[in-house]
């Protein structure tokens, strides 16, 4: 069984993401432990989002987690405790949390092959808070904790999944969609980067402001290329491709892949 730390502020969180049409929620639970070992809990159902995924809502819990910790109204007075502990069931979070103060905050948010860092924008902001907290003398430590194996987790996640459910039409990340020409499924790194020419269709676009990149999420027309109908993702200093059908140029690496070339668009698979 699970428990909250003595002597700190801990906070519980989880993101949630329901589809049809895909939206994505937050949840809180912050719970202090008095001198007598007594709990005393206070819960927030946080805002939630459309188009949101799983891992930018759980990321976004902690992000808010912190902001209101450190806020100037936070649920308990921090004076009380020495540091603050963030549990969160989330993977993708744990793992990458201490790459994200110790290396990509360092890199420019990229990593060391120098592709950007997914979500960047939100890292960014944690990395922040979470060094702000420091230097006013309250240490953040992160773990992972089982889901929904313990009353607290399970709370959390069911404040998580009533954020989703009232998800507003805002979009956490600005993207424009269109429908994908492919049944297969979206695989990072499926279409290796040779400097060839390819026809792609575009179907999604974001734009990254701290790379100055935009992200494309494609897949590839060309009926003579071997990656015919793969789904994938690359990036490019050309803002202007847009849902549409593309004559383009890539470059030679896929770890870090990128459009280095358009040449127009067109109107029909090659």
């Amino acid at each position: 069984m699970e428990y909250p730390e003595e002597n700190a502020l801990n906070i519980y969180t989880d993101g949630s993401m329901l589809p049809g049409p895909r939206r994505g929620g937050a949840g809180l639970l912050f719970i202090a432990v008095d001198s007598e070992g007594n709990e005393e809990q206070h819960e927030e159902i946080l805002p939630g989002f459309a188009s949101a995924t799983q891992n930018q809502m759980e990321l976004e819990a902690v992000i808010q987690g912190l902001k209101m910790a450190t806020g100037r109204h936070p649920p308990f007075d921090l004076s009380r405790y020495r540091k603050i502990v963030i549990k969160t069931d989330a993977t993708y979070v744990a793992e990458n949390f201490g790459t994200a103060v110790s290396v990509w905050s360092r890199n420019g948010w990229t990593t060391r092959r120098g592709k950007p860092v997914d979500n960047a924008k939100q890292w960014k902001e944690l990395v922040r808070l979470v060094v702000l907290s420091s230097k006013h003398g309250k240490p953040v430590r992160l773990v992972r904790v089982p889901g929904k194996r313990s009353p607290r987790t399970k709370a959390v996640d069911k404040l998580a999944k009533q954020s989703a459910k009232n998800a507003s039409k805002r979009q956490l990340n600005p993207h424009e969609v269109r429908r994908k020409r492919t049944d297969q499924p979206i695989e990072i790194g499926s279409v290796e980067m040779e400097g060839q020419l390819m026809t792609i269709h575009i179907f999604k676009s974001e734009y990254q402001p701290l790379h100055r990149l935009s992200k494309y999420w494609y897949s590839v027309i060309s009926k003579t290329s071997p990656y015919h109908g793969l789904a994938s993702t690359i990036y490019s200093e050309l803002h202007h491709l847009r849902r549409r059908t593309y004559r383009v140029r890539v470059n030679r690496d896929t770890g870090n892949p990128r459009i280095v070339k358009e040449f127009g668009e067109v109107e029909r698979a090659n």
